[in-house]
C-alpha cells in the first residue's frame, strides 16, 4: 500500500465499526463492545493471515481479499468512489450515484426513486449557492441547492449496500424506504416499484403487475397488521434483503422474478467449474 493512500485506508477501515457498533451516530463506541464484536474479529481474521499477502489481499492472504479490512477492499472501494465522480469534485451528485453498480457477480442498477430518498434523508453537503459557503452540511430542502455526497456518507452507503442482511444495514435502508413513517404499506411499495415498472415496459416487458408484487411482499412477511409491515417484520421474517433488492434494483428484482432460471444456470456454472478442478 503507498503511504499516500493510509489516511483514505485509516478512514475506510474505521467506519466499518462506527457503522456496525454506533448505530445511533454518538460518535462513541465502548471497548467491552469494540472487543467482543464481530467486525473486530474480521479485523484479527486479516492480521492473524500473516505476511505481506494478509495484509495486501495478495496471494498468501488466504483469499481475504473481501475482507472490509483489507488493502485491497478498501482501494476497491476508493476506486468506485474516484469512477463515480465524473466531475472530479470530489463529491457525488444524484446522477453520478445513480451509476453504482456494487460488488455482486450481477450488477446492480438503481432507481431514480432510490437515490432520491437518499439524497433526501441523508446529511449532504451543499453545492455552492447565493449566500451560501462552500462544503456547508446539512439536509436537503426546496430553499437550497441539491446536495452532494462526500466520502464518508458514500461508505456509510456502501456498507449498507453490500450488508443488507445485517440489522445495521437494514436499519439505513428502512429509514430511506420507509418514508418517514413506522411502517411500509401499498403506497410506499408503489412509489419505489414504479420506477422498476417503467424501465422494464421501456424494455418490452408488460406483464409485471404492481398489485402482484404488494401481495407477494406481503405473503412474504406475513405482517400481523395485513397492510401495513413494521420494521421488526421486515427484520424477523428472514426475506428483508429480497424486499428490498425487488424495490430499489431493477436487476436484482429481474433476478427475483427469474430465479428459477437463475439457479439452473448457476448450478450448471458451478458443476463445470468443479469439472475443471477435478480434470
Amino acid at each position: 500500500m503507498h503511504e499516500n493512500f493510509y489516511p483514505f485506508y485509516v478512514f475506510t477501515a474505521t467506519r466499518r465499526f462506527m457503522f456496525f457498533l454506533d448505530p445511533k451516530n454518538t460518535g462513541r463506541v465502548s471497548i467491552k463492545k469494540l472487543v467482543c464484536s464481530g467486525v473486530m474479529e474480521e479485523l484479527l481474521e486479516l492480521g492473524m493471515a500473516g505476511g505481506n499477502g494478509g495484509r495486501e489481499g495478495g496471494e498468501g492472504g488466504g483469499g481475504l481479499g473481501g475482507n472490509w479490512f483489507s488493502a485491497e477492499n478498501s482501494l476497491r472501494v476508493y476506486s468506485q468512489y474516484l469512477e463515480l465522480d465524473k466531475n472530479q469534485n470530489g463529491l457525488l451528485a444524484k446522477e453520478e450515484l445513480m451509476q453504482y453498480s456494487g460488488s455482486g457477480r450481477q450488477p446492480m442498477r438503481l432507481t431514480a426513486a432510490f437515490i432520491d430518498r437518499i439524497f433526501d434523508e441523508i446529511t449532504t453537503y451543499q453545492s455552492q449557492g447565493v449566500g451560501e459557503g462552500v462544503g456547508k452540511q446539512g439536509k436537503n430542502s426546496g430553499t437550497r441547492k441539491e446536495g452532494e455526497m462526500d466520502y464518508k456518507t458514500f461508505l456509510d452507503f456502501v456498507l449498507a449496500m453490500e450488508n443488507k442482511n445485517t440489522l445495521p444495514g437494514l436499519q439505513y435502508l428502512w429509514k430511506l424506504l420507509s418514508l418517514g413513517q413506522d411502517h411500509m404499506d401499498s403506497f410506499t411499495i408503489n412509489y419505489f416499484f414504479r420506477d422498476i415498472v417503467g424501465v422494464l415496459k421501456e424494455n418490452g416487458i408488460e406483464n409485471i403487475k404492481t398489485e402482484d408484487v404488494q401481495d407477494e411482499i406481503f405473503d412474504m412477511i406475513s405482517p400481523v397488521c395485513g397492510d401495513r409491515i413494521t420494521f421488526d417484520e421486515l427484520w424477523k421474517s428472514g426475506c428483508g434483503e429480497t424486499v428490498v433488492e425487488m424495490l430499489i434494483d431493477i436487476n436484482g428484482f429481474w433476478g427475483y422474478e427469474n430465479r428459477e432460471n437463475y439457479a439452473e444456470e448457476n448450478e450448471e456454472y458451478d458443476e463445470e467449474v468443479e469439472g475443471l478442478m477435478t480434470a
